[in-house]
């Protein structure tokens, strides 16, 4: 395969988050190899060394987030992985794509609008990655979580949780409570 673009290796003094969605990509971080492609998150923190490619049959399309943190919390890495699957919702990539528009607008206090929104980007991402990773999470719960983050506009109703797990409503209900502390509705 022949590369479409590449980044030459390089020591990064920022923090690369970079939302993939569609194609794939070839990252050595670290001289470790990872491949990234549709719906993967990428998480390369503050002072490792980067390389990449994509190939012209596969060209990745991505949103790249490169930023620092404020003055001396700039070693303070997030929690992922090189790599994170699944963590991409369809509310996260609303506010990518409202960051997308404001970036590109540059209308007055432009720069306050994208901060906000790649902190609400950051805030869902923390957000779901400490609910997913709970250890004594029921798979069940896990995959309703995932299904209301990604259907968070729809009328989403217990019974329809409930189906998906094939439990009764009253006890997918009292689960979902048990192990959330919070109730679908909330």
């Amino acid at each position: 395969m022949l590369a479409d673009w590449s980044i030459s290796k390089a020591k990064i003094d920022f923090h690369d988050l970079t939302f993939v969605i569609s194609g794939k990509a070839c990252y050595y971080i670290n001289e470790e190899e990872v491949t990234v492609e549709a719906g993967d998150l990428l998480y390369i923190p503050e002072g490792c060394t980067r390389e990449a490619h994509t190939f012209k049959e596969l060209p990745m399309h991505c949103y790249p987030f490169n930023f620092h943190w404020a003055a001396l919390y700039n070693d303070v890495h997030l929690p992922f992985e090189y790599v994170s699957k699944k963590m991409i919702t369809k509310e996260i990539l609303d506010y990518i794509r409202e960051f997308k528009q404001a970036w590109m607008n540059r209308k007055p206090l432009y720069t306050f609008e994208t901060r906000a929104l790649f902190e609400l980007i950051l805030h869902r991402l923390l957000s779901d990655y400490h609910l997913l990773s709970a250890t004594t999470i029921d798979p069940r719960i896990k995959n309703a979580t995932y299904y209301i983050n990604e259907h968070y506009p729809d009328n989403i109703t217990v019974g329809i949780l409930a189906e998906q797990a094939n439990l009764n409503t009253v006890y997918f209900g009292k689960l979902f409570k048990e192990t959330t502390d919070s109730t679908c509705k909330e």
